[in-house]
């Protein structure tokens, strides 16, 4: 067994073994012991990095070693902290981006093949927890799930099918490690909310719009959260007439009054009158937080780094606090990874 302080520190293992070994961290613990290696041959030294330990109650995590069928377990004991947070409340970074539909752009700095990389170093540098993506082709959704497979649990929903599976979709990403997921719902922004139908209709041409949502459990903490996500309707007339159905469907599917988040491609500036029916029950991270930071727009148009429209949004009600709002402009070689931003929120939930 290990004992180690509240600060962030290492500590090493010396594993000896005949043959072949792996080594795994219990689910519970994975977001803050990491391993140098998770497998191996013979004789060889593992690196557990152990994060910081924010709480005032102390935190064991285990190691398990494996070998021909024996198993060597390694205790780790973490201190508290001294004057640490009640192990009740959870933080976490929640986020949205659109990510660019991959068969859209034909010049080569934007096709797909040459953007995937730009896009999927954006996504790890926002470090997002949990967070919702919109313009999803088929060819990205498995893209998305090779290379973010690993750490995080991703559904897709895509309003143009009514099993939700298929082409322009969008979807809820969340870290295995930290969070569990159950009650996921799919939805149109109709009337009929459970009806496939097109109902983003306009001079801006037809379009299917939907929604998907679900509860949430930080694991560390046990707190629980509600979640939505959605990309909102291209013609301005239906997306400021059916504003109020993503009200309904919180109300439908969050009847436990749990803290909630309502994110995605609103397709609605801030004076618009979707947003006006948003504010009647959500609040708007980017007014809420406590810091700000970024692009102040976060369409980009693929070329304003300041951003020419706020569009894209994190709602939030209930006991949830924002401590932060970012809006993320960072190029990659002097380009976008997308014509939008990722934007984020660090939030602060207790029991």
């Amino acid at each position: 067994s290990l004992d180690v302080p509240a600060e962030l520190n290492t500590a090493a293992v010396r594993v000896e073994a005949d043959g072949s070994w792996t080594a795994e961290v219990n689910e519970d613990a994975a977001s803050y012991v990491i391993l140098s290696k998770s497998r191996g041959t013979g004789e060889a030294d593992v690196n557990l990095r152990i994060m910081k330990n924010p709480y005032n109650q102390e935190r064991t995590a285990t190691v398990t070693f494996r070998s021909s069928g024996v198993e060597a377990v390694v205790t780790v004991r973490q201190a508290a902290a001294r004057d640490g947070q009640d192990m009740k409340t959870a933080e976490f970074r929640i986020g949205t981006y659109n990510i660019r539909m991959s068969n859209m752009d034909k010049d080569e700095d934007n096709v797909w093949s040459a953007r995937k990389p730009r896009l999927l170093s954006s996504i790890k540098d926002n470090a997002f927890d949990i967070f919702g993506v919109q313009e999803v082709s088929t060819q990205a959704q498995k893209d998305l799930k090779e290379a973010l497979g690993k750490d995080y649990t991703i559904n897709f929903f895509s309003p143009y099918y009514q099993n939700g599976q298929g082409d322009k979709a969008m979807g809820i990403l969340f870290r295995t490690s930290r969070f569990t997921m159950s009650d996921w719902h799919l939805f149109w922004v109709s009337e009929n909310p459970d009806i496939l139908s097109v109902n983003d209709t306009g001079s801006k041409g037809d379009f299917s719009r939907g929604g998907c949502c679900a509860v949430f459990t930080h694991k560390e903490t046990g707190v629980r959260f509600f979640m939505m996500c959605s990309h909102g309707c291209l013609n301005v007339e239906p997306n400021n007439k059916f504003a109020h159905v993503y009200i309904d469907i919180e109300k439908k599917y969050n009847n436990d009054g749990l803290p909630s988040f309502f994110v995605g491609d609103l397709n609605a500036v801030p004076s618009s009158e979707a947003v006006v029916t948003y504010k009647t029950w959500w609040n708007d991270a980017f007014s809420s937080a406590d810091v700000r930071d970024g692009a102040p727009n976060t369409y980009n148009g693929w070329s304003s780094q300041q951003g020419k429209t706020r569009i894209d949004y994190i709602w939030f009600r209930n006991d949830a606090k924002i401590m932060a709002y970012h809006c993320n402009n960072t190029l990659y070689d002097e380009l976008y990874a997308s014509d939008h931003f990722p934007v984020s929120a660090d939030v602060k939930i207790s029991k």
